[in-house]
């Protein structure tokens, strides 16, 4: 059987991961078998990143999870400097602060009731985390950790979710619609395009098309009415192809809006984000996940390189999810 250099590639980079993914699991074992054990009472926090809103809040989520599993005492550092920032507005960083509310609750730098002696950075590194006593460990993110086990998300998923919605979220538009599914897609947009730096994070309309017209089939078989909402940034005419599925398009909304909006929907149809995968942790829908870099919970619907996905998990999870609100 003749095979072409890509699968053949493929095949390769398969054999290679899987060696590579247990030997990081051994390494893995060995840490947390090792920092369980101390007694040594240690500190940690999220602080260092300059990215947008979507990227410094996963840093924080993914910093919370790993002190939680490693018994680390986790310390709040609020947003420093946030990109997109397009209306230079003097109280960007504060205004998302507030938003996710992530520091609810919890110690924050500078507390005088934290007795700090010694402060170590690890930049992205927290397998190199050895507790000592008074010690606090600042890092950029926890991802390194985080991306081997996603699911355990689950970990600190109502911590996350009271947090978010311990403050007000009145002031934005919802566009739920009662008695409909709503389905929720983020398209992204902006700075990310099929020919710059950020080419791996472009979708092609073609597959987002795809990709709703098979939820709109599944939901139409089950007598479902649908609500559909697209956000994205840039003009209309950029998204000529969606037209034929008569969504709601909703360009350059302010991010709060356009983020509560994915958080709220019934169904949420990811992009390759950081920004609507933070809103897909804070979610109670369905979340169809597309693969990038951050890896998928067991509970979401993966979308293959070829838009497709399971259509029996989909109506499987539709009708439970729908069931509940009758």
């Amino acid at each position: 059987m003749k095979y072409s250099l890509d699968k053949i590639l493929r095949k390769i980079y398969r054999k290679i991961r899987h060696v590579i993914d247990e030997n990081r699991f051994m390494e893995i074992a060995i840490f947390q078998i090792r920092n369980n054990l101390s007694q040594e009472e240690s500190y940690i926090t999220c602080s260092g990143k300059r990215d947008g809103a979507g990227a410094q809040t996963l840093a924080i989520m993914s910093t919370m999870l790993f002190a939680d599993i490693m018994h680390i005492k986790y310390i709040h550092t609020p947003f420093v400097k946030l990109q997109h920032n397009y209306e230079n507005d003097d109280d960007w960083e504060k205004k998302w602060e507030n938003f996710f509310n992530l520091g609810k609750g919890e110690l924050k730098i500078g507390d005088n009731r934290l007795k700090i002696s010694r402060e170590i950075s690890l930049s992205e590194s927290p397998l190199k985390i050895r507790k000592q006593t008074n010690t606090l460990f600042v890092l950029r993110h926890c991802h390194d950790y985080v991306d081997m086990f996603p699911n355990k998300y689950s970990r600190i998923n109502n911590k996350l979710v009271e947090k978010y919605y311990g403050s007000s979220k009145s002031g934005y538009d919802l566009h739920y619609e009662p008695n409909k599914v709503n389905v929720a897609v983020h398209i992204r947009r902006g700075d990310v395009r099929s020919n710059n730096q950020f080419w791996d994070r472009f979708t092609e309309n073609s597959f987002v098309v795809n990709v709703i017209s098979k939820i709109l089939e599944i939901c139409a078989s089950l007598g479902e009415e649908l609500s559909l909402c697209v956000y994205s940034e840039g003009e209309m005419e950029d998204f000529k192809e969606l037209e034929r599925l008569n969504p709601k398009i909703f360009l350059n909304l302010d991010p709060f809006t356009t983020f509560h909006n994915l958080v709220s929907a019934d169904v949420l149809v990811m992009s390759k984000s950081t920004f609507s995968y933070t809103a897909a942790l804070l979610s109670k829908g369905i979340v169809f996940y597309e693969s990038f870099r951050h890896k998928p919970l067991n509970s979401w619907i993966k979308v293959n390189e070829y838009a497709d996905f399971d259509p029996k998990v989909f109506s499987n999870k539709l009708r439970q999810n729908m069931s509940k609100t009758q």
